[in-house]
């Protein structure tokens, strides 16, 4: 073996150990990862369980006390944070069932994020929203995508491949024969004839 070659072999070696090494060490970053997920969610439900114990003890205090203004104050801001939760939950509810109307209605697109943020033609799905039931009705969502796809055509999927006959040829001839019937000389023939510079 040259030396060059041994070279080669090694360098083709590195890249193998390489790919074992990046696939380790993705490995590694997904474990890590899961698990800071699962720590930060238990750190979380802690902290939500032990701001609602302290809650729950100054309210208990203040009743003991009768301090009734400081009683208000604290059932005002916790009516004042549950507005504000319900408010992002409604938002959250409203935004994805804009997304799933728009999705139904841009199949042909790319990228359905593209479609969706377009600024300049939130005017269109705010015409149909009904906030009462957190729903897009579906002729918004129809005009919206093709308000988008008008302005913006490129958004569009490109047409799928060309319907290509993949079918082999028939194999007779002009007479009715085949291939398999015809004589050398009629082969010969029938070659000349069609296979013309």
């Amino acid at each position: 073996m040259s030396a060059g070659e041994g070279q080669q072999a090694q360098g083709e070696g590195q890249e193998v150990s390489g790919e074992v090494n990046s696939q380790a060490e993705l490995e590694k970053l997904k474990a890590t990862n899961n698990r800071l997920l699962a720590e930060s969610q238990e750190w979380k439900a802690r902290f939500k369980d032990e701001m609602a114990a302290k809650e729950r003890a100054t309210k208990e205090q203040l009743e003991k006390d009768g301090n009734l203004k400081g009683l208000a104050e604290q059932l005002q801001k916790e009516n004042q944070k549950l507005k504000e939760e319900l408010g992002s939950t409604r938002s959250k509810v409203l935004k994805a069932n804009i997304r799933s109307k728009v999705a139904r209605f841009a199949g042909e697109v790319h990228d359905l994020e593209d479609v969706l943020n377009q600024p300049q033609f939130k005017d269109v799905l705010q015409t149909g929203i009904d906030q009462e039931n957190l729903e897009l009705n579906d002729d918004a969502a129809k005009n919206y995508v093709a308000e988008v796809l008008k302005a913006k055509p490129w958004l569009r999927k490109a047409p799928g491949p060309m319907n290509v006959n993949t079918n082999k040829p028939a194999s007779s001839t002009s007479s009715g024969a085949s291939f398999s019937e015809m004589s050398l000389e009629e082969l010969k023939k029938y070659a000349i004839q069609n296979f013309k510079n």
